[in-house]
């Protein structure tokens, strides 16, 4: 990459007659055939075509391919000579059966029908001719290399070693049927799925490109913009892709699809004339669109120690470039490498961010808190891809980011401070670590000019908002997902510690447990039948002047007569299916999830034991109702059952076919809860009640995809709940006004949070909402806990039943530490007795097992 002067004139030329190529597309004509990068489309007849900014064709369709240059099939002798890697892997074989194929991709996946000799190969994917291709739709057509091994696309940046790679394919391109001609400045839209949203370069704001002084001999324009100049292929999600994609249109392994965007982003940070800058802006925006497309059909990017990188950062990019939010509004499915690597927990020499390696040859461990001495060979394997793969390739693009102001939009805190860490030239940590060395990778990368930029531009990147967003990649069951991760220290993993073994302990005893459900117990004063769920108010007893009339009420004073067995059922099935579920995603042992089905089939299934999806004849009272709507407190403790079967149903621990029958059982029950009146009293209830009414409806309608359910309750949190019931000071006063004021005080703070842990979204945080007199679950909890961490300090009359046994593991003191990464919460909530005997305490505790509520 170096260049004398007259070189440099040469190259200036060359740009400019090679970005005058590419801002003026071929203009639309009639043409029967097209080609590119030695590959020829030919139609049935005269179409409709042209160019888009980036010299990919485009054409006006549906439209019949006749004949594909070269063409698709077999050959006669395979000349690759395989070699295998040193992990005694390879994904290719010696096989004759395709060369050169096409295809049209709508889903990211594991299959690809370019070329036999490759992994993940699937021969009824590849287009048969003549085809029609239909408008919305791209067509990535291949050349095969003939022979194996072939140049390294990027050998100028690597070293001897792999300057040869084994890739069967040797150049690939795209072409577009659209419905309509699109706009002389339009990108070309994604190759992957059938949205095809056109962007226009005229869109481009130039003027968010910071302005930096070069810190050292710059990379050549030319030669970055030959790099990004063809479709990088890209729709594998696999390890094999690596021996797949075309080595004359882009990196082989994702360390160096990281490196070049690294590289290639700090020059467009560059000060130099905006007309040097266009071509590689217009190709660096392009890789955005085309990863765009492909996250938003199934792609993420998740495996092996370098793999996956480099994905994300050219979206976001886009996406500032073209003001365009929409490009970074992903979905949870697309995760990038450079945040599932990286989180915050206790490293063995002090460090608090993290890398992990997430996935090679099977599902890997964290090791970096473990003390070297006790590393296995995968934690030393582990720690030799962090050293050779993974910030040496990110770190120009956390640079760039960092001066365009982009680590809110990242939205992985994370990444941002492991990079920090790598690159710290001093050594806060030179004592902790012992006679252990720092590696010699760190603080620089394999790229001098990225090296260069960030020691001369680090210190002067403007401040700005981190996201907050602190989340650690974990393996629960047998899939990947995302938990809180609080920042340095690890809120969420430090729970899952403390628990897990007393769980599994539990869990291996209810395993034992058969179905008991409303079926199996009746009580002569329900007027419901065999099926119905029968309570009777908990505070009235028979009157002494009246003994057999009806009965009267004594606040706060639970009668033992009254019939409870149909409760102790619901709470018995919530304990069970909670830590089962627990048990599950701990150990991902399958017979956990095996055990829940059959509770829930009991209760909402078999038609001689399931329950009647209502609740007609809850909370009763003798001589005077035979059901009242405050009974619908009783279905607070479904939240727990609902909050399971959601997990094992998106965790794929127990089939949607399996789940139906109970997701329809649940979906009956909201209906009658939202129209019932009993209902519709309960939801209108003005203390603990109407909150414990919305943490079940949201619950059931999350599970169900009720929108319109949620929707209502985000709404009467907002418009209800907190103006209504809460005082200035964060307390309840409808609470304190009753005979047992602090453990009701307990139970409504803990209702309110658990209804925003279920409603929340980055969207509409509940946890962050206030209203417009201050009034916010913060204050609420700023108000409750230290009577909590203290409850002599308590200054109102002692509950006149049951006081001693509060307070327990209150899920106010869980939800709200995590959410507000507030470690003093989580620390009482460890401390406080986690499995209260009182059934009282368990009554009015619902939700009492994290692990579920940490799987997201």
């Amino acid at each position: 990459m170096r260049r004398n002067s007259n070189y440099v004139i040469f190259l200036v030329l060359l740009f400019l007659i090679a970005f005058t190529a590419i801002s003026q597309p071929a203009p639309i004509e009639l043409r029967k055939s097209i080609s590119q990068y030695g590959i020829t489309w030919e139609f049935d007849k005269p179409m409709q075509t042209g160019q888009f900014v980036t010299g990919d064709w485009w054409v006006v369709g549906p439209v019949t391919i006749v004949k594909i240059t070269p063409e698709p099939g077999p050959v006669s002798v395979d000349q690759s000579n395989i070699k295998i890697n040193h992990w005694n892997d390879t994904s290719l074989k010696t096989d004759t059966v395709l060369r050169n194929g096409s295809a049209i991709v709508l889903k990211a996946g594991y299959k690809q029908s370019y070329d036999s000799r490759a992994g993940a190969f699937d021969l009824s994917g590849c287009v048969k001719l003549p085809m029609k291709l239909e408008s919305n739709r791209s067509l990535i057509s291949s050349i095969s290399n003939t022979s194996l091994p072939v140049d390294n696309f990027c050998k100028n940046i690597m070293w001897e070693g792999e300057y040869k790679c084994q890739n069967v394919m040797k150049t690939a391109a795209v072409l577009t049927c659209l419905d309509a001609v699109p706009p002389s400045d339009a990108f070309r839209p994604p190759y992957v799925g059938t949205a095809k949203p056109i962007f226009l370069t005229r869109d481009i704001h130039w003027d968010f490109l910071p302005q930096l002084q070069p810190a050292s001999e710059v990379p050549s324009w030319e030669e970055f913009e030959r790099y990004f100049q063809r479709p990088w292929i890209d729709h594998l999600m696999s390890w094999s892709q690596q021996e797949l994609v075309p080595n004359e249109n882009g990196p082989n392994y994702g360390r160096e699809h990281a490196r070049l965007v690294s590289i290639a982003s700090l020059m467009l940070c560059l000060d130099v004339p905006q007309k040097q800058k266009e071509k590689l802006t217009i190709e660096l925006i392009q890789r955005g669109i085309d990863l765009y497309g492909i996250a938003m059909n199934g792609g993420y990017w998740n495996e092996g120690g370098g793999h996956s990188s480099g994905r994300k950062w050219p979206i976001l990019f886009a996406s500032i470039l073209l003001e365009n939010p929409k490009l970074a509004e992903l979905p949870e499915t697309a995760f990038f490498q450079e945040d599932t690597q990286t989180y915050y927990g206790k490293g063995w020499f002090g460090q608090t961010a993290l890398w992990q390696m997430i996935m090679h040859h099977g599902k890997r461990d964290t090791y970096e808190e473990k003390s070297p001495e006790l590393w296995e060979k995968w934690d030393k394997t582990s720690e030799g891809y962090r050293v050779c793969c993974n910030a040496v390739a990110w770190t120009g693009t956390a640079l760039a980011a960092r001066y365009m102001k982009a680590i809110k939009l990242w939205g992985h805190d994370a990444h941002f401070d492991y990079i920090e860490r790598w690159m710290r030239e001093d050594d806060p940590y030179q004592e902790e670590r012992g006679n252990r060395k720092r590696p010699d990778g760190e603080t620089k990368t394999f790229d001098p000019f990225v090296t260069a930029m960030w020691k001369a531009h680090r210190k002067n990147a403007p401040e700005q908002e981190m996201s907050g967003i602190h989340r650690k990649w974990v393996w629960q069951g047998n899939k990947g997902v995302w938990v809180p991760n609080g920042k340095n220290i690890g809120l969420a993993q430090l729970i899952i510690e403390n628990i897990q073994k007393e769980t599994i302990v539990k869990a291996e005893q209810l395993m034992k447990e058969s179905p008991v459900t409303v079926a199996d117990s009746s009580c002569k004063r329900s007027a419901g039948g065999k099926n119905d769920f029968y309570s009777e108010g908990d505070y009235w007893w028979p009157d002494p002047a009246n003994p057999t009339g009806p009965y009267i009420q004594k606040d706060g004073q639970t009668n033992p007569e009254n019939f409870v067995a149909h409760r102790l059922a619901m709470i018995r099935l919530s304990e069970i299916s909670a830590t089962l579920t627990s048990a599950w995603l701990i150990t991902g042992k399958q017979k956990y999830a095996d055990q829940v089905l059959k509770h829930l089939n009991a209760w909402f299934v078999a038609p001689e034991t399931r329950m009647n999806p209502n609740m007609l004849y809850a909370q009763a009272i003798w001589g005077r109702f035979t059901g009242r709507g405050i009974g619908l407190i009783d279905a607070y403790h479904f939240v727990e059952v609902v909050r399971s079967v959601k997990v094992l149903e998106s965790n794929k621990g127990l089939s949607p076919e399996q789940l139906q029958p109970v997701k329809a059982w649940f979906s009956d029950f909201l209906n009658w809860m939202t129209t019932h009146q009993y209902g519709i009293d309960e939801m209108n209830a003005k203390n603990n009640h109407g909150t414990c009414w919305a943490v079940t409806a949201a619950a059931m309608a999350d599970l169900t995809g009720n929108k319109e359910v949620l929707e209502m309750c985000t709404d009467r949190f907002k418009t209800v709940f907190l103006p209504a019931q809460m005082a200035d000071d964060g307390s309840f006063p409808q609470e304190l006004r009753r005979t047992k004021p602090y453990g009701y005080s307990l139970f409504n703070i803990d209702a309110m949070c658990n209804l925003a842990e279920i409603l929340s979204t980055p969207e509409n945080n509940l946890w962050e909402f206030q209203t417009p007199d201050g009034k916010s679950l913060k204050k609420g909890m700023e108000y409750i806990y230290p009577f909590i961490a203290d409850k002599s300090k308590w200054p109102f009359a002692k509950d006149i039943y049951i006081w001693d046994e509060w307070p327990v593991r209150q899920s106010s003191l869980l939800f709200a530490g995590l959410a507000y990464q507030n470690q003093e919460y989580i620390n009482t909530f460890l401390r406080l007795p986690a499995n209260p005997t009182h059934p009282e305490v368990i009554r009015n505790v619902p939700v009492r097992h994290p692990v579920i509520w940490l799987v997201k």
